[in-house]
């Protein structure tokens, strides 16, 4: 199946920026008529939406904005990537970080921190969506790492390129590798236009 053909029934939209949140929402809405957005206005109520969200309502995606106040995006990203008391589910959630920061150690940071991508500000609302498509056509493979910074510190993320040094400097240390396949579980196929079926 084409990415393009992929939309999202759900997706969560977290920026302390209420005119940001309105832009994102009304850019997307554009390429996933049918989707459900939701909203936070920082990471802290971010996690406490998910953490008590049922499983079948948890969001296809997150897009969220890297700087916010109590906790910022790449907090937000270090909590549901590496607390063990959420479910799998929520772990493996997609999660999008979009900042006006290029800083090429920033964006290091970001992806090895287990983002699925990162996309840049001015957003274009056409790349935001196809990053989405991508990531909901073939989800990645995603890695655990027990004791990845030192005693009781784990790490879980997709395996991108930035994590994959993290896995081998592991497996050269003698640590234990996880590996989760994820399954494109809650992407749907996009419902076809009666004008072009027909």
């Amino acid at each position: 199946m084409a990415s393009k053909d992929i939309t999202a029934r759900r997706i969560l939209v977290v920026d302390d920026n209420a005119n940001m949140r309105l832009l994102i929402r009304r850019g997307l809405r554009d390429a996933f008529k049918s989707a459900e957005f939701l909203e936070c206005t920082d990471g802290s109520e971010a996690v406490y939406m998910l953490r008590g969200m049922p499983e079948d309502k948890l969001p296809d995606v997150v897009v969220t904005d890297l700087e916010m106040q109590p906790l910022s995006g790449l907090e937000f990203l270090r909590e549901i990537r590496g607390n063990n008391d959420y479910g799998a589910r929520v772990r493996m959630i997609p999660i999008i970080l979009v900042s006006d920061q290029t800083d090429v150690t920033i964006i290091d940071k970001i992806l090895g921190a287990g983002a699925n991508a990162f996309v840049s500000r001015p957003v274009s609302m056409s790349t935001l969506a196809e990053r989405i498509r991508q990531i909901l056509a073939s989800p990645p493979t995603f890695v655990g790492i027990v004791n990845a910074h030192g005693p009781g510190q784990h790490f879980f993320g997709p395996a991108s390129k930035w994590v994959l040094q993290h896995v081998h400097r592991a497996k050269a240390d003698g640590r234990k590798v996880l590996t989760i396949p994820s399954r494109p579980r809650a992407a749907v196929a996009a419902p076809q236009d009666e004008a072009a079926a027909a």
